[in-house]
């Protein structure tokens, strides 16, 4: 298996739960497809971009760990073709949802 199959492999595991993230980590990536939601950090940190790879469905961020509150934004992905740069603090966690067939986003953060 190439080190590029591999990696797609993890990632995909990874879109299943965001959760699955190491949630104290710096400087990391997660891509989520279809309906996937989760808390991909936990305490303060940087929304740097949102990617989207696909042009279906919508997403919504959210600073929060456990509720659907705070959000930072809602967007339809279907009118997104370039990436968005944030550069936007959250204090109390980055939790992400996505919702659409065909829904495929990558978010940088730290």
């Amino acid at each position: 298996m190439s080190y590029f199959s591999q990696l797609t492999q993890e990632i995909i595991v990874l879109t299943k739960n965001c959760s699955t993230a190491n949630l104290d980590a710096d400087g990391i990536f997660v891509g989520l497809v279809a309906v996937a939601s989760g808390i991909c950090k936990r305490g303060p940190g940087t929304l740097h971009m949102l990617i989207n790879n696909d042009n279906a469905g919508s997403v919504t961020i959210y600073d929060s760990i456990g509720s659907a509150s705070n959000i930072i934004a809602s967007i339809d992905l279907t009118k997104i073709v370039s990436p968005i740069t944030f550069n936007s603090d959250f204090q109390t966690g980055l939790s992400v949802a996505v919702v659409g067939v065909g829904a495929k986003i990558t978010i940088t953060f730290d």
